[in-house]
């Protein structure tokens, strides 16, 4: 990209897309910082509740959540079959699904506003707001 730009233009391109790099390397930390919390959310909440492999489980829900409203609905369907198959009582799976439905909207109403917030230096304000919007504009069509 340097190259293409006028030759009076070469340092600004190279100070635009340094700028760059340092935004994406953040966005990428603070998406791994969500990734990790709420990977310990859903381990605790399914320790709490006594699912057996939790760390596993709240571990792969974390992991596939990167994959945009099939991720979650996949990590959270593996556990819950899982947790039907092995268990006893019908409270089991209900407690996967409720703990991982409660950990997505901790997820994405203050986790994620605040860590990317913070780390892309945005206010989590206009973070949420941008968020809605996106989702709004390019989320799931009918």
């Amino acid at each position: 990209m340097i190259d293409l730009a006028q030759p009076q233009q070469k340092e600004l391109a190279a100070d635009i897309i340094g700028k760059i790099r340092n935004v994406v390397q953040r966005y990428i930390g603070g998406m791994a910082m969500v990734i990790m919390i709420v990977a310990i959310l859903n381990s605790l909440g399914f320790w709490l509740i006594g699912i057996q492999y939790a760390i596993f489980f709240g571990f792969l829900i974390s992991l596939l959540a990167i994959i945009p409203y099939f991720g979650i609905l996949t990590g959270a369907s593996i556990a819950f079959f899982y947790t039907l198959l092995t268990s006893d009582s019908w409270w089991y799976p209900a407690g996967v699904l409720l703990v991982t439905s409660l950990v997505q909207f901790l997820e994405g109403n203050f986790i994620t506003p605040f860590v990317m917030g913070g780390q892309i230096q945005v206010n989590p304000l206009v973070l949420m707001v941008v968020l809605l919007f996106g989702n709004l504009l390019w989320g799931l069509r009918e």
